[in-house]
């Protein structure tokens, strides 16, 4: 496995990762930051110190950089982790932060879409995360822990796929948003003709 993705800038976080990784299937968890600009720190992450594995942000002329916080190959810190319960961060979570608002996620720019595409393909081919299998993503109604999408225990011991901060268990906020997934889970790359007449997606698999 590669531990760092060639594409994103390197910026390793000064304070320990999460931890190793203790079983499980792997999966992404996608976040959004709820601001739409990120200021590059080792020491900070706005305000905190709990980062994910990437941050994506939209800078001048639509360009789409990609930060590297943490190695793929140890837990990130970004989810709430609750005593007595599952293990968030460290259930083998690729994760990534979203310089961008749920409640706008709709309006997500095209540029970022076919890169953010890009960089889930590349979490796929390390980590071998089912691009076939995907959470529904709801909007303010996912907030709480007890909200629309959130996973049980069991559902999130065993997950491997795609899903977002509003589904991951011991944890109250709703982003990313109403994610259209289908959009990144397509078999050609956004932005591109398809390969058949009908577009293919690989989640067929929606749960």
């Amino acid at each position: 496995m590669n531990a760092w993705w060639s594409e994103a800038t390197k910026i390793p976080f000064a304070f320990s990762h999460g931890g190793s990784y203790n079983g499980g299937p792997f999966r992404g968890v996608i976040h959004t930051t709820e601001v739409k600009s990120y200021t590059p720190s080792t020491t900070s992450y706005y305000g905190h110190h709990n980062p994910p594995h990437f941050t994506m942000v939209l800078g001048h002329s639509d360009q789409v950089t990609f930060y590297q916080h943490f190695p793929i190959t140890a837990a990130a810190r970004a989810l709430e982790n609750r005593p007595g319960g599952v293990e968030t961060n460290r259930r083998s979570a690729i994760q990534i932060e979203i310089a961008w608002k749920a409640a706008q996620i709709d309006q997500l720019p095209e540029a970022m879409v076919e890169r953010l595409w890009d960089w889930m393909r590349w979490v796929e081919s390390e980590t071998g995360v089912d691009s076939s299998v995907y959470r529904q993503f709801f909007g303010p109604e996912a907030a709480g822990l007890h909200g629309v999408a959130r996973m049980t225990f069991d559902e999130w011991n065993a997950f491997n796929g795609w899903c977002g901060h509003q589904h991951v268990p011991e944890n109250v906020h709703w982003d990313p948003g109403k994610l259209d997934i289908g959009r990144l889970l397509r078999i050609t790359r956004p932005g591109t003709p398809p390969r058949c007449e009908v577009a293919g997606w690989f989640g067929v698999n929606a749960i």
